[in-house]
């Protein structure tokens, strides 16, 4: 059961986490790009939110589309950060790598996700 508590925790604070670094992200693009940059982080922070939201009620298939569109955004980070390197993408890779880790990988969520469809 103690395993289930730390997983709950720690993933609860990944998705604070992954909520903040997404508005800081939303906020900055808005100063860079204007109403072009808000619009499209606006649309990745709720989609992000609804998937959390859905894999915190033990959803499977949430987890699954939230790990391929963290990969994919990972792999875009690496991609701009070759070109031209930029303190927002790097923080915004860093925070996705530890969430794939913490939604994939890590033990005490996994148990906590597997406690939660039990119920």
């Amino acid at each position: 059961m103690k395993s289930v508590e730390k997983g709950k925790k720690l993933f609860l604070s990944m998705v604070i986490a992954i909520l903040a670094v997404s508005i800081v992200t939303t906020a900055f693009s808005y100063f860079m790009q204007g109403n072009i940059g808000i619009i499209s982080g606006l649309t990745r922070t709720v989609v992000e939110a609804i998937l959390l939201y859905f894999i915190f009620k033990g959803k499977a298939w949430a987890k699954i589309i939230m790990i391929i569109l963290l990969i994919i955004v990972i792999l875009a980070a690496v991609a701009a950060i070759m070109i031209s390197p930029n303190i927002m993408i790097t923080i915004l890779m860093i925070a996705y790598i530890f969430s794939v880790y913490i939604i994939g990988i890590s033990p005490s969520v996994k148990e906590y996700l597997k406690s939660i469809n039990n119920k």
